[in-house]
Order: structure tokens, then C-alpha cells, then sequence
């Protein structure tokens, strides 16, 4: 259910990128050829294209353990500390993507509530819709690293499709027997 919905927001993300593409080359085309470029264009990528794709396909390299990463220090740590490490950090991360994810979302309804809207080239633009991909995308991450730690509380086979963590083998081994 969980790699079902990363599945589906990356999918949405992707389709907005492609509208994104759309919407530049079209309003450039307006711009240069005709004069007359599309009205809100800055609008629409700042407060709706770019937040969309940013936020809701976050959880997607999350889900297969492909986030860059920094490690100067943990990589010369043996692979089983290694492993322990990266799993209490997913709960801590995951207990800071939920904090983000509802004050994003409080955020977010007040916008809605206010109507909150951006005026360019005479043409009012709703920017509220564009205040809910952070929630959405902060608390699908928080439930993938929540389930990543679950998992390596458990012992149970995610069902993520993820790269192991270093050290997750010979944890795993250590931890049946």
C-alpha cells in the first residue's frame, strides 16, 4: 500500500514536470513569436509545479534507500554499527518529516481558509492548492522512514524494494541466531 502511493505521487509529479515543460516552451513561444506570453506562467511554476514535483516525489529515492548521503564518519564504522545507525535514524527523521507535515498541513488550511491568492499581469491565481503537496509529501515520508524502522525492529522483509543498508546481512544473521 505504502510503495503503491510513493508509485502514485512520483507519477503525479512526473506528469506536472511534463506540464511544467509544456507550459515554459508554450509561454516562451507566446512571448517571442506572438508577443503576448501566457498570463501567471511565473505563478503557476513557483507556486504549483515546482512544490508539487519537489514534495510529493520526495519518498520515492526514500523507498529504494537511494538518498544522497554524507558519510564522512559512519562509512569508516564497522557495517553492523553502520546498519544500527541508519535504522535509529530513520525514526528520528521520521519523528521530524511528521512535525514538518503537520505544521505544513496547519499552514496549508489556513491558506485554503484565507483563499490565499497572487495577482500577476491582471490575473488573480489561487496559491493555496499549492501549500498541500508539503504535508502530503512530508507525511508520506515520515510513514516511509517509520516503516523502514519497523522493519528493522521487527526482523520483518520490507517489502520496499530498497538497496540494504551497509551491515544489514551479517545484522540480520546476528540477530537470528
Amino acid at each position: 500500500l505504502l510503495s503503491r502511493a510513493i508509485d502514485i505521487v512520483a507519477l503525479i509529479a512526473g506528469a506536472l514536470i511534463v506540464v511544467m515543460m509544456v507550459q515554459v516552451a508554450v509561454d516562451v513561444v507566446a512571448r517571442y513569436v506572438f508577443g503576448r506570453p501566457l498570463p501567471a506562467t511565473t505563478v503557476f511554476i513557483s507556486q504549483y509545479y515546482m512544490l508539487f514535483v519537489v514534495f510529493l516525489a520526495q519518498a520515492l529515492p526514500e523507498r529504494t534507500n537511494n538518498h544522497i548521503g554524507v558519510e564522512i564518519v559512519t562509512e569508516r564504522l564497522p557495517p553492523r554499527i553502520q546498519y544500527h545507525l541508519a535504522s535509529w535514524t530513520h525514526l528520528l527523521c521520521a519523528l521530524i518529516y511528521a512535525a514538518m507535515a503537520r505544521a505544513s498541513w496547519t499552514e496549508a488550511i489556513l491558506k485554503l481558509r484565507s483563499n490565499a491568492s497572487v495577482i500577476e499581469s491582471g490575473v488573480t491565481v489561487p496559491i493555496w492548492p499549492g501549500y498541500f503537496p508539503v504535508p502530503i509529501g512530508c507525511g508520506l515520508m515520515a510513514l516511509v522512514l517509520l516503516y523502514r524502522f519497523i522493519v528493522y525492529v521487527t526482523g520483518w522483509k520490507s517489502g520496499l524494494g530498497e538497496t540494504p543498508v551497509p551491515g544489514a546481512t551479517q545484522a540480520a544473521q546476528g540477530n537470528s541466531r
